[in-house]
């Protein structure tokens, strides 16, 4: 109201004025002077009102808008949004298709470097030994950890696959098919995600052939020879084994140091290499992984077990493919816990409980 009253009041004063200059302006013929002048002012009046309404209107709109921002919570909300996306870059959180649900988060930990292995160096020196090298980062990392968490989250699947490319790489025979005419959807669609990957980093050479009319199904590999082969005789297992062990631990929020390939070397010059060695509350833990021929090295890890005073608990085997019944009888045996892939989370809760009784 108290708006309308000037503008009304400012169109009457232009008119008023435009009248009285057109009135003096046209002193021959001051009539027309006037009505000239009052047509004059009527327009600007007429324009300045419209001019006034439509800033009014937007002064309005801004104070609306302004309001808003004041009563609302936008500035939680972007405080809580930045909050969750730097979450997620300090998580470095990677998802992996597969067959199985997990029993725990996975997420990519890298690895330790040796020089935050403090408390792995002070066990070595207390066995009177000491760390000399452990795996250097490098920048596939991430990629291989994220291949191997997909075979051996899947192994039983690809088994045959992980199989045909050691026997291949480790004879004159430079290629293998798979029949996978009888296999299951969930079988193919592992097997050549798998083969897939590794043939973009240049380890094989793949190619499925779907034959509808026949329905035959075949998988063509050829492993290279190439600085992979030891990821793909073995040391993807390492990779994975590790993966499990640090994401579990992670999980039940319990302090850890961990090293994978852990090059020792003891007073007596012996050299060891330890493929995972964790310090878990103080307490060691020595990993050793073997996709094969596990018959040949446990009577050895076990003669490092009795050197280091290790219990079970504190020295696992892992191997693949072991029936229960097996695993067992070797454990109690060697004196050194025999665990296939599948079974590792459930030998680490019997580690961590007997780590606490010792606490």
């Amino acid at each position: 109201m108290k708006s309308s009253f000037f503008t009304y009041s400012a169109i009457a004063v232009l008119s008023l004025t435009c009248t009285l200059f057109g009135y003096l302006a046209f002193s021959d013929n001051p009539k027309i002077g006037a009505s000239l002048g009052f047509m004059v002012g009527s327009f600007s009046g007429v324009l300045l009102s419209r001019f006034l309404a439509i800033s009014e209107k937007n002064h309005e709109a801004l104070n609306q808008t302004i309001n808003n921002i004041k009563t609302s919570n936008i500035s939680v909300n972007l405080n809580r949004l930045y909050q969750h996306i730097e979450n997620l870059t300090k998580a470095k959180t990677h998802q992996i298709s597969t067959t199985k649900n997990q029993s725990i988060e996975v997420s990519w930990n890298g690895y330790c470097s040796e020089q935050d292995a403090t408390q792995i160096k002070q066990w070595l020196a207390s066995k009177d030994s000491k760390l000399i090298q452990s795996h250097r980062k490098k920048k596939v990392d991430k990629t291989l950890d994220k291949i191997a968490w997909l075979i051996g989250d899947n192994y039983p699947l690809v088994s045959d696959l992980m199989q045909g490319i050691r026997n291949s790489l480790s004879s004159d025979k430079t290629n293998f098919n798979l029949d996978l005419s009888g296999a299951t959807t969930d079988k193919i669609s592992v097997l050549t995600n798998v083969c897939s990957q590794l043939k973009t980093l240049g380890l094989i050479q793949y190619h499925y052939h779907d034959d509808k009319e026949s329905s035959k199904k075949i998988a063509y590999i050829s492993p290279f020879q190439s600085n992979g082969n030891q990821f793909l005789t073995g040391q993807w297992l390492e990779r994975y084994a590790y993966q499990i062990v640090t994401n579990f631990l992670d999980a039940k929020g319990v302090a850890y140091e961990a090293l994978m390939n852990a090059k020792i070397l003891k007073s007596n010059k012996q050299k060891i290499e330890i493929d995972i060695l964790l310090i878990i509350q103080n307490s060691p833990l020595w990993l050793e992984c073997k996709v094969a021929n596990h018959e040949r090295f446990i009577s050895k890890y076990s003669a490092f077990a009795k050197q280091f005073k290790l219990r079970p608990e504190q020295m696992y085997l892992i191997v693949l493919d072991l029936p229960t019944q097996q695993a067992e009888d070797l454990t109690s045996l060697h004196n050194i816990k025999v665990v296939t892939s599948d079974k590792i989370t459930d030998a680490l809760q019997s580690t961590l409980a007997f780590i606490q009784s010792q606490a």
